[in-house]
């Protein structure tokens, strides 16, 4: 599968495009706010998005409702620090194909991205 990474923090991209690599995924970008998020998706039309919320330019959902409105087949799996099931529904609501909790095992999101992916 090729996939955007979106974080904001340089670390985490990195460790989500080795874990995603060693899966056997493509890793087409990895970009470190929501503005190059959506821009960059836009360009490469990668299978799925793996984003973050807190970021800069724009905040991850807003990057999820304008990659969502501009591909409805774009899997979007949203990797966050905040585990509030109030913010799940509203993530769902807004577009987003998963939910994982960053402090989550890094196979819950392999398996996030597989599912998404092959819907």
């Amino acid at each position: 599968m090729r996939v955007v990474v979106a974080d904001d923090q340089e670390l985490v991209r990195v460790v989500l495009d080795h874990v995603l690599r060693e899966a056997g995924h493509e890793v087409v970008a990895a970009v470190g706010d929501g503005r190059a998020a959506y821009l960059r998706t836009r360009e490469l039309r990668p299978d799925a998005v793996v984003l973050d919320l807190g970021m800069p330019e724009l905040d991850g959902i807003a990057t999820l409702r304008l990659l969502r409105d501009s591909d409805p087949d774009l899997r979007i799996i949203v990797h966050t620090g905040f585990d509030d099931d109030d913010l799940t529904d509203e993530l769902f609501a807004a577009g987003s194909d998963a939910v994982v909790v960053k402090s989550a095992d890094p196979s819950e999101l392999l398996r996030a991205v597989d599912a998404a992916v092959r819907v």
